[in-house]
């Protein structure tokens, strides 16, 4: 096995050049044979070291990330932080960060923490919900996947079991006519650390992470719908049920017709298979869908 390590403070993987912002360079590594991402904390000299990593590509405003595991990353010892988040330079107070933290805080028997923390939400400085006790199932479970979704209308942060279970989420609506969560140039942080840099492992010298994927996608609008019954002669509505808040809709009906209404009704002359083709555009971009709709 072949590890890559960083050179200038600078590691690539998945396509992207990560930054080391701090910790030790030799606790990160990419391994050759699989492709994926090492991560260490451990105690040398006497001192702690861990790791943190920023997206260093360009930074980013809206999307979707998602992180992989290969290792166990729930069931980590107590003080020990993993930290999945986003992250700009403070601008007048306004840190404009959305974290997943897995840890356990002293006397908590919380695995992990979401916290978003744009001062202008609601007027709130931080928004904190936690949970997964030791007494889960998924505890021990490698193959997590651990997602943050950020856009106009809403955050949303999930913690998915390798068999697909969700083992925690949440989701965060701005208020009915408030201004637009903001969007923010922020670079994709993950790391490895004591915890608050206070707390250190009570236990042992060394802990691995690994990593097998990572993706940022500019998701817009996860385009969906749905239809009332399809007959034909009869009126079908088609039900936009896209995610990102869309602005604009265009439907291809398949049989020569198309709409730009959000929830169009549709007739059509005769029966057969046709392709619905859904195109919605948000504030990051456009997305599509396509199904097939049976007309009986």
């Amino acid at each position: 096995m072949t590890n890559i390590y960083p050179s200038n403070q600078r590691l690539v993987w998945k396509g992207i050049s990560w930054i080391i912002t701090g910790g030790s360079e030799s606790n990160v590594w990419v391994d050759d044979t699989t492709g994926y991402l090492h991560m260490v904390l451990r105690k040398v000299g006497g001192v702690w070291s861990g790791i943190n990593m920023e997206d260093g590509t360009a930074l980013r405003l809206y999307g979707r990330m998602k992180w992989v595991a290969h290792s166990a990353t729930l069931n980590l010892e107590r003080n020990t932080t993993i930290g999945l988040c986003t992250y700009h330079a403070p601008v007048n107070g306004d840190h404009n960060e959305i974290d997943i933290e897995i840890n356990q805080w002293p006397g908590y028997d919380e695995h992990v923490w979401f916290s978003n923390h744009p001062a202008s939400l609601d007027g709130y400085p931080e928004n904190l919900h936690y949970g997964v006790a030791t007494s889960n199932p998924y505890l021990d479970d490698t193959g997590i996947t651990y997602i943050i979704e950020w856009f106009p209308e809403y955050i949303y942060c999930a913690v998915i079991a390798s068999d697909g279970k969700i083992i925690i989420d949440w989701r965060y609506n701005k208020g009915q006519g408030s201004a637009n969560i903001p969007n923010v140039a922020s670079a994709v942080c993950m790391d490895i650390l004591p915890l608050a840099g206070a707390y250190f492992p009570e236990n042992g010298t060394y802990f691995e992470i690994v990593w097998s994927d990572y993706t940022f996608s500019n998701v817009a609008g996860n385009a969906s719908f749905t239809t009332t019954d399809v007959n034909s002669g009869c009126a079908t509505q088609f039900i936009d049920t896209s995610d990102g808040s869309p602005t604009a809709w265009s439907w291809n009906f398949g049989d020569g017709y198309t709409s730009t209404k959000k929830n169009p009704i549709h007739r059509y002359a005769s029966n057969g298979t046709y392709s619905v083709t859904l195109t919605v555009t948000t504030a990051v971009g456009t997305d599509s869908v396509t199904q097939s709709v049976v007309v009986s």
